[in-house]
Formats: C-alpha cells, structure tokens, sequence
C-alpha cells in the first residue's frame, strides 16, 4: 500500500457506491481513481440480482458457484439496502439474514428454469468442463444454498 491512498466511501440512495468499496488512486507514474468493491459487496449485489433478477441468468448462479467455494460472508446491510430500494421486497423494509437469504434462495431455485441457465452459461464453459454442467440443477443449488448459512455460521 506504500503507493495508493485508499478511501472507504459509503452508500447513497442515489449513489454508486456501496458499504465497503474502495476508491484507490494511484499515485505512480500516473495519477487516476480506480473504483473497486471488495468481495462481501460483490456477493451481496450477487445475491440480490439471484434474489430480484426476473428472468434465468446462468452466470450468476455460476458466480453464486465461486461466491459458496470462497467462503465469502454477505453484506447484510449492503443486501437489505439494495431490497429495499428494488425487487420483489422494495419498500417493504426487509432486513436480511442468512437464513433470509437461504430460505428466499431455495424458493427461487426451485421455480427456476435450470435448462435455460445451463443454455445461458454454456458459451463461457470451456469445452473441458461441459460435463459439469450436468450438475447446474435445482438439487446442487438447494445444497449450495444450505451451505451459505453453513459457512456463515464457521466464519
């Protein structure tokens, strides 16, 4: 960190920025602001788009995949900001919990469409590995989805 200079900014309603990003700038041979989040407002915006998304986007549940493998806890605050202001639960004033998030998942997982995720997430598979999207269904995400509040709870 000897040549950046970090600030955290904080979330507006109307802003871009989120509980626990990072403006960075860079102080080398060229000064410019880099704007980066950190991993827990990565998968918080993640589980909202799984949460609020209204049609099948493989990526995301293929994100979702690597979100469970890192261990990495939400943002509730972050979560809950971002349901509240659009979704299915905008302005209802929901405050998010692991088991919130699990029991909403489960619920989305099991009316998905999961042979248009597979079809959607295909093209970035390389050729490789299209054998393991045999497993992009409603029963491996159902355990991913008890294993989010799992790992939440090992943190």
């Amino acid at each position: 960190m000897n040549h950046l200079a970090e600030k955290v900014l904080s979330r507006t309603k109307t802003g871009i920025f989120t509980f626990g990003d990072v403006l960075t700038w860079l102080l080398q041979a060229t000064r410019a602001a880099v704007y980066a989040q950190v991993q827990r407002a990565l998968k918080s915006g993640k589980m909202h788009a799984l949460l609020c998304r209204e049609y099948v986007k493989g990526r995301d549940w293929y994100d979702f995949v690597w979100y469970c493998g890192a261990r990495i806890p939400l943002n509730h605050a972050l979560l809950s900001a971002a349901i509240e202001q659009n979704g299915p639960w905008a302005g209802q004033h929901v405050r998010t919990s692991d088991k919130w998030v699990r029991d909403e998942l489960r619920k989305t997982i099991s009316r998905l469409d999961w042979r248009k995720a597979r079809e959607d997430v295909e093209p970035f598979i390389h050729e490789t590995e299209l054998a393991s999207l045999q497993y992009f269904n409603a029963e491996y995400f159902m355990q991913l989805a008890d294993r989010l509040v799992q790992a939440q709870n090992v943190r």
